[in-house]
């Protein structure tokens, strides 16, 4: 029979880290004060907290990538979508305005032009603020 092993005592690593950001160092030193502790120890309390949450295992790196991934397409889609319904409110509008004899800038008409581009920048205005459906049916009213 063997003797029983002694126990060991974990013993303390040493490490240095250079706070380079006084911004962490000052997070830093309000914990400490706050918990009582040095400032060591509120060091090894961060990094205890930040391991815990780290993500380790490659695939939940994966998973956090396709997931972040995904809600950019959802958003781009969005804003893609939104630049669409603004091109065909404008050019909707555009048509609309359109005057069926050729401009003769000197008798006025380019204030009158100038006008009408105000109308039309306010029309695609308010078709993005009213949304899609207030503006097919203001579509439906003028048609």
């Amino acid at each position: 029979m063997s003797a029983p092993r002694p126990k060991v005592k974990a013993s303390a690593t040493r490490i240095t880290v250079n706070l380079l950001d006084a911004r962490t160092r000052a997070i830093l030193e309000r914990e400490a004060k706050a918990a009582g502790v040095s400032l060591s120890r509120a060091a090894e309390r961060a990094l205890a907290r930040g391991l815990r949450t780290a993500v380790v295992d490659p695939e939940d790196w994966l998973l956090a990538l396709e997931r972040k991934l995904a809600d950019h397409m959802r958003l781009t889609a969005r804003d893609l979508a939104i630049g669409q319904e603004l091109t065909i409110g404008l050019a909707r509008a555009l048509y609309r305005r359109l005057p069926s004899e050729p401009l003769d800038l000197a008798s006025g008409q380019a204030e009158a032009a100038e006008i009408e581009v105000q109308k039309l920048l306010d029309d695609a205005a308010g078709h993005l603020i009213r949304g899609r459906d207030a503006t097919s049916a203001h579509a439906v009213e003028e048609g």
